[in-house]
Formats: C-alpha cells, structure tokens, sequence
C-alpha cells in the first residue's frame, strides 16, 4: 500500500462520518417536528434550524416588525378619522378594535397550535372584555371590574386547557351578566338609547359564544381526523 493512500482513505472517512451525522441530525429534527406539531407546539425549540440558519429568522423578524409597526400607524389614523367622524361611537370602535387586536397577537403566541380554531372567539370576547374595562375606567363606574374579572378568568382558562369547562364557564358568565344588565336597566330598558345599549352587548356576547363553540367543534373534528389516520 503506498504510502499518499492512507491520507486520502482518512479524509474519506471523515467525510462519510460527517456525511452520516449530518444525515442523521437531519432524521432527528424531522422526527422531533412531526412530534411536535403532533402536540400543538412551535418547533422552533425542537430544531436546530434557527440556531444553523440565524439570518433568514432575523430578516423575518425585521419584516414581521415593519410590518405591526406600518399597522400600528395606520391603524392610528384611522382611528383618529372614525372618531372625528362618529364621536364617542368611533371611539367605542376603536377601543373594541384594538383590544381584538391585542387579544389575537397574545392568544396566538400563548395558545398552543390545536387551539387556534378558538382565536377569533378569544379575540372577540377578549376585545369585548379590554372595551368593558375602558368604560370602567373612563367613567368611574369600578362595579365594571365584576364584569370584566370573570371573562378575564374564563378567557386564560379556556386557552389554557382548551376543554368544555372554560367554555361552559363563560358561557355562564356572559348569560349571567346579560341578566345583571337588563336588572340595572330596569324600567329605561324601553328607551331607545338604552335598548341599543342592551343590544350591542347582547350581539357582542352571542357572537363571542358562537365562535367558541365552532372553534372548539373545529379542533374536535380535526383531531378525530388525525386520530383516524394514525
């Protein structure tokens, strides 16, 4: 055997050993994704993607950040237009728009990935709940902080446990709050402005329910399907 072939026979074993680590990294974060999405989490702590890859995750970050920031600033002016234009009724809207908002952006970072049927609900009521509290605040009126405590509560339990329980609890709370509303309404509930006030809160609380029991038949019937296929 001469004597330049045993160089050249190292460098192709380090080569095939490196080659065979490499592939079986790559199997390892395969299989680690797929078990992860398997259980509703972000994969992102399971890979070494980000960690290989920095650069793409960055400009993405960067992106995201322009992103909120140009709908941040026209969500500002718009906002400023609707409320010169509608008075307190714009900012009602507005009030309920940004704390949607803001409820979306924390329910889609904190509720796992087989939740996220529930978003537009958590949005919704979370919204609702921001706007409940807004008036509590901005009027003195502290006996809001009744309302808003429970769907508080409700909200973080639902998108903790993602279960019938937390569902049924708002459910409750939202019938029992309607109930508390028309007593302290008492005999103005005829006047017109009352009576819209009423329906507002009564179509926002419908519509909060009604999301969430989709949502959740949605995330049902998914994971019977992923059930049924192994």
């Amino acid at each position: 055997m001469a004597s330049h072939e045993l160089p050249e026979r190292l460098v192709r074993r380090d080569e095939n050993l490196m080659s065979c680590r490499l592939k079986a990294q790559a199997e390892r974060d395969v299989r680690l994704d797929v078990a992860a999405r398997a259980n509703g989490e972000d994969n992102d702590t399971h890979t070494g993607y980000y960690s290989i890859y920095p650069l793409p995750v960055s400009l993405a970050m960067a992106v995201s950040t322009l992103r909120l920031i140009l709908l941040a600033i026209t969500g500002v002016a718009c906002g400023i237009a609707l409320t010169l234009w509608l008075g307190s009724a714009g900012l009602n809207v507005i009030v309920l728009g940004l704390g949607a908002a803001l409820s979306a952006l924390v329910a889609y970072r904190s509720v796992p990935r087989r939740g996220q049927p529930l978003l537009p609900s958590i949005a919704l009521q979370g919204g609702y709940t921001i706007w409940l509290l807004f008036g509590a605040v901005a009027l003195g009126r502290w006996g809001g902080l009744f309302d808003v405590v429970p769907l508080l509560a409700g909200l973080i339990w639902l998108g903790r446990e993602l279960t019938r329980r937390p569902a049924a609890f708002l459910v409750a709370v939202h019938g029992l709050e309607l109930l508390l509303l028309v007593a302290q309404l008492g005999p103005s509930a005829t006047a017109t402005d009352t009576f819209n006030l009423f329906l507002v809160h009564a179509t926002l609380r419908a519509a909060g329910v009604y999301l969430m029991v989709r949502g959740l038949n949605t995330m049902w019937r998914r994971e019977s399907r992923r059930a049924a296929g192994g």
